[in-house]
């Protein structure tokens, strides 16, 4: 039974293994029996724990762009801790103290074995909460106490890591003391050197706020009868400049007036000018010009519609008879007609084309077709004997067209 482990064996982990050897009798084999685990020092997990990080980052978990902001007046606050602890009653008391809003406390291990897969999935599960059974958080703290760095390694497993990545929701890392740093503090959107300045970047103080609200309400106090009376003052100023308003309206209004009849009399002019031009043209047309080149225009209408016509009819003689040649030519091509003058087609009895007098050799009876119809014909010798002998009949010159 092995000793529990704060850090998952993993590859390139060095540790000191305690135990016995023991062979298999017969064989040239040892066995290694670990009775006892341990890290190989410090510098072990240092090492490990820069070739991840290295890894991490270049995978881009690390980077800046993809980091959320937090927000300034959160009204749910979700915490990842151990229930029991310093942690949490600092965290309480320091929002209470700010800002008392909604917190919602996840707990779990925050070291050993299991601590770094609970952590992963509160920090889940506050991404995909029923919001039926409870508030979403809009902000997730993620904290515990200091230690050394066995005691912190939860917060360096990979599984956390992706968790705090996957996180919609903005997440502040608060593990361990100042001096303290995990990769947790890389991935997530805000470091806070301790619990306790995590849940003051999380809240701002409300009396400040308050009292900033005050001073603006007092700023306003004093200064809302100033604007007031300025406002005032540039009204009787722009008042008084309207007196001059009339004599501006009088001198555009006659100039208004000047451009209207200005424009009455073009406008005279131009009708003028435009009756004289319709006149001339009106008076030079001739209605019997025009009348002689509608009848010469209808005339060639006309005669175009006959030429048409006429040229119809005649495409059409034209393609009725080379379509009659045509069913002509292929009713000379039908087979019928070379039975009509002489010609037969053989077929078997089951309707294949008989085309060489080998074929008949072994048949009982086959069909002969003529201009007039079919004749069955059988032939002298018995089936069994019919591929020794040649059958007794006359085969006629058959045509090989299909029917």
């Amino acid at each position: 039974m092995f000793n529990s482990l704060n850090v998952k064996i993993e590859e390139g982990l060095e540790v000191v293994c305690s135990g016995k050897i023991s062979t298999y009798a017969g064989s040239s084999m040892y066995q290694l029996i670990v009775s006892k685990i341990e890290i190989a020092g410090e510098g072990a997990l240092l090492a490990l724990l820069e070739k991840r990080k290295k890894e991490l980052e270049a995978e881009g978990l690390f980077d800046q762009a993809r980091k959320k902001p937090i927000p300034f007046l959160p009204l749910t606050i979700g915490v990842v801790t151990s229930p029991t602890g310093a942690v949490i009653q600092d965290i309480l008391h320091r929002i209470s103290e700010r800002f008392p809003i909604h917190v919602l406390v996840w707990p779990t291990l925050v070291q050993g074995e299991g601590a770094a897969d609970q952590v992963a999935k509160a920090i889940t599960g506050f991404n995909t909460i029923d919001q039926s059974i409870a508030p979403k958080p809009d902000l997730i703290i993620v904290a515990r106490g200091g230690g050394s760095v066995e005691d912190l390694w939860a917060f360096n497993e990979e599984v956390v890591l992706r968790a705090v990545a996957r996180s919609h929701i903005p997440l502040i890392s608060a593990v361990g003391h100042e001096t303290d740093t995990t990769l947790i503090d890389y991935v997530s959107d805000l470091r806070a050197p301790t619990p306790t300045a995590a849940a003051e970047k999380a809240v701002p103080v409300k009396q400040d706020l308050e009292d900033g609200i005050s001073a603006i309400a007092n700023r306003l106090k004093v200064a809302l009868p100033n604007i007031i009376l300025l406002n005032q003052s540039a009204l009787v100023a722009a008042s008084k400049g309207l007196s001059k308003m009339d004599n501006y309206i009088s001198s555009k209004a006659l100039r208004l007036e000047q451009a209207s009849a200005s424009l009455e009399r073009r406008i005279d002019t131009l009708l003028r000018v435009r009756s004289e031009r319709f006149y001339k043209v009106s008076h030079n047309l001739n209605i019997n010009l025009i009348k002689k080149d509608i009848s010469v225009s209808t005339n060639r209408v006309e005669n175009a519609a006959k030429r048409s016509v006429l040229g119809i009819q005649n495409l059409i003689a034209r393609v009725a008879d080379r379509l009659d040649h045509k069913v002509q030519l292929l009713e000379s091509y039908h087979y019928k007609k070379v039975l009509e003058r002489g010609f037969a087609i053989v077929k078997d009895v089951t309707g294949d084309l008989i085309t060489r007098k080998t074929t008949v050799i072994g048949k009982s009876s086959f069909d002969v077709e003529f201009f007039d119809g079919v004749q069955r014909v059988h032939t002298s010798a018995p089936a069994q004997r019919a591929h020794k002998q040649k059958a007794n009949v006359t085969i006629t010159q058959a045509s090989m067209f299909d029917d």
